[in-house]
């Protein structure tokens, strides 16, 4: 029987994990002959693919010289035999019932989908400061897309645990192996640009053995800087969604100054940077959680400036959006919708549009305007109660209550 689903695991050097994930696999409610899970050895070397042969799953072991977890994932999904892929990190340990809600979620929709899974993490019984703040970072995350009318966008894309149809996946050309961080977030643009929707799956649970270190999220960081640059090259829309366009200055003193000193003298900002973290250390011992997150938040910042400079030069903001121009954003009239007539005619008419931005009104008053955003899915009805409560909750309000109708004491 051809399988309904093949789960693409891509691994390197985590033997003891992948083990732990593939026996979660062979534990799923979803029917096993209907499954394969393809494993990608990329250049490991600490007995992997002896260790994935004779785990007793259905599939293929694939063994490939190192290559980044973009080939490696494009490796595995050149040879699934299902109508849907899974993509699912090696240091992911699924529920038993992961791969029947990712159908599951399919089988809702009306066109092809990109489904992202929910990763809640396992500390290990890390309860420091450092450990609370990664568990706290990827819940926000989660809890943001749980949001009802939550307008999901390239960067809620998560190929740790996430599915695609395998005819989407090849009509947009898979992977960019070129990048060796954010490739999932080039993966969700280029989805959203071929009309494609993002979704959130939330009993898609694979719980992610979080044992990420201070210096690894450093290097992290950095990655993640050079990529933002990569992804600015590859695609200008996306310059205004990116982080080192949208922050211009650092929030504190001390960032403003730590990021100075790396881009005019990258060694003494690099020797700064470890003084910084060492006295984080110390702040974490002394439960000084505030002060500790603040300077975690500049340490955090400068590694990531230290990746653009690294792909682009030692530049500012300022001189980066200069180089990449307006993103390419072509500036066109806006739909104007009138919510004079209520919210479900509203919400109907932006069903109808379904426009990248919009201008909202209520009886001549401007309430609000959102911009392009090409990196976002087009806007629809489920979104118009969120951002009034939210981003035009104020002028809304102004809206509906003239200054000459407030009542003085």
């Amino acid at each position: 029987m051809t399988p309904r689903v093949s789960v693409v695991v891509p691994t390197h050097d985590r033997r003891a994990q992948l083990g732990r994930s593939l026996a979660a696999l062979r534990r799923q409610t979803f029917p096993v002959e209907q499954t394969e899970v393809i494993v990608v050895a990329d250049g490991c070397s600490d007995g992997t693919e002896a260790m994935a042969i004779e785990a007793p799953l259905s599939g293929t072991v694939i063994s490939q010289a190192a290559a980044g977890p973009a080939a490696a994932r494009n490796r595995g999904a050149a040879v699934a035999a299902g109508e849907l892929i899974i993509f699912l990190d090696d240091d992911v340990e699924p529920d038993s019932g992961l791969v029947e809600a990712h159908v599951r979620a399919h089988a809702a929709t009306t066109v092809p989908t990109l489904v992202v899974g929910y990763l809640p993490t396992r500390l290990h019984g890390r309860l420091d400061a450092f450990g609370s703040s990664l568990r706290g970072w990827w819940e926000q995350m989660f809890e943001r897309m749980r949001q009802h009318g939550h307008r999901f966008t390239y960067a809620d894309v998560l190929s740790g645990n996430c599915s695609i149809p395998r005819s989407l996946f090849e009509a947009v050309g898979g992977f960019d192996d070129r990048f060796l961080c954010h490739e999932d977030y080039e993966l969700g643009f280029r989805v959203l640009r071929a009309g494609a929707s993002i979704a959130f799956a939330p009993d898609a649970v694979g719980w992610h053995d979080e044992r990420t270190s201070l210096r690894g999220v450093q290097r992290r960081k950095r990655a993640e800087g050079a990529a933002d640059v990569a992804l600015a090259n590859a695609h200008p829309t996306l310059v205004p969604a990116l982080m080192w366009a949208r922050v211009d200055r650092p929030q504190t003193r001390r960032g403003r100054a730590l990021r100075a000193l790396g881009r005019r003298w990258p060694a003494a900002g690099r020797l700064a940077s470890g003084v910084l973290r060492a006295e984080l250390a110390v702040l974490g011992r002394l439960q000084a959680r505030q002060r500790w997150r603040r300077l975690l938040e500049d340490l955090l910042a400068y590694w990531y400036w230290c990746g653009v400079w690294e792909a682009a030069g030692p530049a500012t903001a300022s001189e980066l959006r200069g180089r990449f121009g307006s993103g390419g954003v072509d500036v066109e009239p806006l739909p104007r919708i009138d919510l004079q007539h209520g919210l479900a005619a509203a919400a109907v008419e932006l069903d109808r549009l379904a426009p990248r931005g919009v201008v909202l009104h209520l009886a001549g008053e401007h309430v609000g305007t959102v911009p392009e955003q090409p990196w976002a899915e087009p806007l629809a009805g489920r979104h118009l109660r969120r951002l009034l409560v939210t981003t035009f909750a104020n002028r809304l309000s102004q809206v509906l209550t003239p200054a000459n109708d407030v009542e003085h004491p």
